[in-house]
């Protein structure tokens, strides 16, 4: 073995890299031999590199994948609306489409951006204070539909944090909170969300149903932004505030998925009242999907169909809450019972959205992990049972 052999051996670089580099860089054939080989050499070597890498992002994208794919236990539970999207070949800067699961509170889609500086690995409660005093946060957002969504990191499994990354804090309330530092959540995305050789970062975000259009796909643009002068965390979905962009991903179009949903209506509504104020409620039924349950009730209450875009005045809010609460209980012994005689009980539920004939969606509430709606057969809420039918798939 010559020292050109030696070298090549060395380095990985295999004979079509210096084929592929002479042709990429034809210059090399009007100098010198030995420093045509040099060149061809340092070329092939970069080619190799790139190749490297190029291997390597692939890889880190169907391992995000599969993670996304184990989330959602798809095989274990028959979870039919789930989608994959093809991999590229080649890993290119920009946007690479993992996976979407749709339910009928909406989409949920998972992503790959680069190229991201590490240093750019960071989620909306990581902010970091500017020389000239403005606080400064980095977003990464999807848009569609003309709305803006918050682009969440996606991370999976539990993840354990060194005793110096967490804090504990008393609230306006006298309540001792516990929260992570911005150093621990950059570690934990470092580790499981962004891959350094090709600088990729997996992101997560949440499209509500009652913002999608009604097609089957979706065209979204992808961007990151410094913003600043933030006060509370929910001014995130305000507009007004300040922002600059910071790195624009491009534009893709999504295909969505068929949600997939078992329906629930109740033949008579579960009648309830709230001693706080005038006015009753009832629950209509309910739309089950294998990640979570969303009620739907409606309230006679016209005070508390108040609807605007930022904060709701404090009347209407305690209003709403105080109704929260009362649903919340009528919610105390829900339950879903499975084809081999198990049970498990439905979650709360955390947020409620209003549509346009005023009833209430109860949502957000989501199991630990997944279920098998094939085996679903009956639902029990408020000291009744309500019957499911099988699906035909599951009858046969």
């Amino acid at each position: 073995m010559n020292a050109f052999q030696l070298l090549r051996a060395m380095n990985g670089i295999r004979e079509e890299d210096v084929l592929l580099a002479e042709s990429a860089y034809p210059e090399t054939r009007r100098v010198k031999p030995r420093r045509a080989l040099t060149l061809l050499l340092a070329a092939a070597l970069i080619l190799a590199l790139g190749a490297t890498a190029y291997a390597a992002a692939i890889g880190f994208r169907q391992r995000q994948q599969e993670a996304v794919k184990e989330k959602y236990q798809v095989e274990e539970n028959h979870v039919e609306s789930y989608v994959e999207y093809a991999l590229p070949e080649e890993a290119e800067p920009g946007i690479t489409l993992l996976s979407a699961y749709a339910s009928g509170g909406g989409l949920s889609l998972y992503f790959t951006v680069s190229p991201v500086a590490p240093e750019d690995v960071r989620d909306l409660f990581m902010q970091e204070t500017e020389e000239d005093g403005r606080v400064h946060y980095l977003m990464y957002t999807a848009e569609c539909g003309g709305h803006k969504h918050f682009a969440h990191i996606f991370t999976s499994g539990d993840w354990e944090y060194r005793p110096e990354e967490e804090y504990t804090w008393v609230d306006e309330g006298g309540v001792e909170l516990h929260d992570i530092t911005p150093e621990g959540r950059q570690r934990r995305y470092l580790a499981q969300s962004y891959d350094a050789e090709s600088r990729a970062l997996t992101l997560y975000t949440g499209i509500p149903a009652a913002v999608m259009p009604e097609v089957d796909t979706l065209t979204l643009h992808i961007a990151s932004y410094d913003c600043w002068e933030f006060p509370e965390a929910h001014s995130f979905a305000e507009s007004g505030y300040e922002t600059a962009l910071h790195q624009d991903f491009g534009t893709i179009t999504v295909e969505i998925p068929e949600a997939d949903v078992r329906r629930l209506s109740f033949p008579e509504p579960i009648r309830f009242d709230n001693p706080d104020y005038s006015g009753s409620g009832e629950l209509l039924g309910a739309e089950i999907s294998a990640v979570g349950i969303t009620w739907l009730f409606r309230i006679d209450d016209p005070e508390a169909h108040y609807e605007l875009e930022g904060k709701l005045p404090m009347d209407v809010y305690l209003r709403q809450f105080s109704w929260s609460l009362r649903m919340d209980d009528v919610l105390g012994d829900a339950a879903l019972r499975f084809a081999d005689g198990s049970e498990i009980a439905c979650p709360g539920f955390n947020s409620y959205t209003i549509d346009g004939e005023g009833v209430f969606h109860v949502g957000d509430a989501h199991w630990p992990g997944t279920i098998d709606l094939t085996k679903l057969r009956a639902v029990h809420v408020s000291g009744e049972t309500f019957e499911l039918p099988a699906p035909v798939s599951a009858e046969n």
